[in-house]
């Protein structure tokens, strides 16, 4: 079943969607969703549990009316599971058409390789494996990290000299957010290569490329917990998941708000979901 969620505004070229820019006045918020990774409780013999979490974290979204949502990978635990395919995008058809939803592969929706014909299946799916769109005065844009993870050459290179352009039309705006689900780094951009980072061979050019266009700040999953970190002025954050924890982080997700000078993020979970976000343009 492809996933038909209308974004609002938005145009596609081949595998990227993007979007002519929102009209906004003053701050807004948005929320950062990732990991649901329908299956992964119960080792695929069911998703109930997940099912239950998206349900009310949906009913949240719908609740505190953000800008947008951006998922940022990991969709389904098994990719060639029809039922954990079925009732993902039934939970995220629930959340009012009237908020654009965006989606950013992950390595469970296109495998630890990211083959040709898994991201072409994605593709097939969602509609694009990476975006870019303005809201207001911010440029938000969405990668394909697994093909950098894994290093496929030909859409790698692609996606880079796309991310480079997008990057270089971001100017025009205040602020500058790129998404993708694997973290570059999680404590230093200097940490030895592990399975949960972007390999050092690749990850420079990424991180220099980020604070030679002025970005605000990169926003990830994949690691089931909470991280932080920052690089030359760049924030880093990555987000626990909707679905399973793998750290001392509940169940939930990000809210990120935009002000005119800054950018925040709270990450909440599924126990605290907020019942409306303050958007006091004082600092802290």
């Amino acid at each position: 079943m492809k996933i038909k969620r209308l974004l609002i505004g938005m145009m596609m070229w081949g595998n990227v969607v993007s979007a002519i820019a929102q009209r906004t006045d003053g701050p807004f918020f948005f929320i950062q969703l990732s990991d649901p990774q329908l299956g992964f409780i119960d080792d695929n013999r069911t998703y109930t549990r997940e099912a239950e979490l998206m349900a009310l974290f949906v009913d949240a979204i719908n609740r505190l009316r953000p800008a947008f949502v951006a998922v940022t990978g990991d969709m389904v635990h098994d990719l060639n599971d029809g039922g954990q395919l079925g009732e993902f995008g039934r939970a995220i058809g629930r959340i009012d058409p009237a908020i654009p939803v965006y989606f950013a592969p992950g390595n469970h929706d296109v495998g630890n390789k990211a083959s040709d014909t898994l991201v072409e299946a994605y593709i097939a799916r969602y509609g694009y494996d990476r975006f870019a769109f303005a809201h207001g005065d911010t440029y938000v844009i969405g990668l394909n990290t697994p093909v950098v993870w894994a290093e496929c050459p030909d859409r790698e290179r692609r996606q880079f000299k796309w991310l480079a352009a997008q990057l270089r039309k971001s100017r025009r705006y205040a602020h500058r957010i790129v998404l993708g689900h694997h973290p570059f780094f999680i404590e230093s951009a200097d940490e030895k290569d592990r399975y949960e980072n972007i390999p050092s061979v690749r990850r420079g050019r990424y991180l220099d490329l980020f604070v030679r266009y002025g970005v605000d700040c990169y926003l990830s999953g994949h690691l089931h917990y909470c991280a932080s970190g920052l690089y030359r002025g760049v924030a880093f954050h990555t987000a626990g998941a909707a679905g399973r924890p793998l750290g001392s982080d509940r169940s939930g997700f990000r809210v990120v708000k935009v002000f005119p000078d800054r950018i925040e993020t709270d990450y909440y979970g599924f126990d605290r979901l907020p019942d409306r976000i303050d958007m006091n343009v004082c600092g802290n």
